[in-house]
């Protein structure tokens, strides 16, 4: 994982910021969002890391099992 973890925050934390910006949320509900998304972006890099290391064959469709559970939810919500 080396340095990799600050990348993973940066990224969820921005995918965070984005989203409570795209719905129109209050400071206090962006902050929650840009805290949760670096947490979840350290826990999904680092599972995905972990997934590329240990079993090569198996990140790819995790990755596409991931891409296609968020996908799912958000044409659920709508």
């Amino acid at each position: 994982m080396e340095r990799y973890w600050i990348v993973y925050i940066l990224i969820g934390a921005g995918t965070g910021w984005l989203i409570a910006w795209a719905v129109n949320r209050q400071l206090a509900e962006i902050l929650k969002y840009i805290i949760f998304g670096a947490i979840g972006g350290l826990a999904g890099g680092f599972l995905i890391d972990i997934l590329i290391r240990a079993f090569r064959d198996i990140a790819p469709m995790a990755g596409s099992i991931l891409g296609s559970l968020v996908l799912l939810a958000y044409l659920r919500k709508k």
